[in-house]
């Protein structure tokens, strides 16, 4: 197999600040578990805490102890954090996430299922926010000629982890710019692989408030001028009651994108009618 590191570093390993975080993101994983160590980045850079709605007792029940994939939509980088730390604490959360994410360090990378880029820049193409904070990572760039074969890998591993009982984080849509942007089926081939449609469970998430420049919340002062974040979750779903025996993946992707496109277009419109009636 053939690796390629970019570069000894990603930029954010040269601040003080940004070290200090990744060692307590470290910490905190061990200590607290993967969405307890998210909900104190969150309470650290925002302002304000996380609004977290939709999540009644039953899509509590499920988010703790069910087998579940929460599916959410990924304009950004910070929603990755945003959406793990609306869950439930158990320990068996994981998220499929770029590669870049494992230069966090080990106990992070435990609850990562990594999405490898090829040697073509992984951020070319991509507005300027994207560019800048792919630049912004921790640790190097790790990329693979073969990455397709290796993603193929990492989804069925991850319908593996789902079969177990677990619960796994994925943002079907990747970080895509553009008003035309395609779900990946990468999402089609996970739910194909779960052997118990009638109990497991798919929730919608529909994180808000976030950026390409959340990055920046890490910087002291700065965070108070960013928005508040919020996380909505969906009633939830058995795959059967949503897809019924359907498993082509690529019919599977679509279906479920149109249902989450649908779903969060009433989402906005009750937002903006709250917003309205209640300024």
């Amino acid at each position: 197999m053939k690796e390629s590191r970019q570069g000894n570093a990603g930029y954010l390993d040269y601040f003080p600040f940004a070290k200090k975080t990744r060692e307590q993101i470290e910490h905190d994983v061990t200590e607290l578990g993967f969405q307890q160590a998210a909900a104190r980045i969150v309470n650290r850079v925002a302002e304000n805490k996380l609004v977290v709605e939709g999540k009644d007792e039953e899509v509590e029940e499920i988010l703790g102890s069910r087998p579940v994939i929460v599916i959410a939509n990924h304009p950004s980088f910070a929603e990755i954090i945003t959406t793990v730390a609306s869950l439930e604490p158990r320990d068996d959360i994981y998220l499929i996430g770029i590669s870049n994410f494992l230069g966090i360090g080990p106990n992070f990378s435990k609850h990562v299922i990594p999405v490898y880029g090829t040697n073509q820049t992984a951020s070319e193409g991509y507005k300027l926010p994207i560019r800048i904070g792919d630049a912004l990572r921790f640790g190097p760039k790790v990329q693979y000629e073969n990455a397709h074969e290796r993603n193929i890998r990492s989804i069925r591993n991850a319908a593996e982890i789902v079969n177990q009982g677990s619960l796994i984080v994925m943002f079907p849509e990747g970080i895509q710019s553009g008003k035309d942007k395609k779900w990946l089926n990468g999402i089609g081939y996970l739910v194909a692989g779960i052997e118990k449609r009638f109990s497991t469970y798919l929730i919608f998430a529909y994180p808000e408030g976030t950026s390409n420049t959340d990055y920046i919340r890490l910087i002291p002062g700065i965070r108070k001028l960013l928005p508040k974040t919020s996380v909505t979750f969906s009633s939830p779903r058995t795959i059967k009651d949503s897809l019924g025996d359907i498993t082509d993946p690529r019919v599977v992707t679509k279906k479920i994108e149109d249902e989450y496109i649908a779903w969060t277009n009433s989402v906005v419109k009750k937002d903006k009618f709250t917003r309205i009636n209640n300024p």
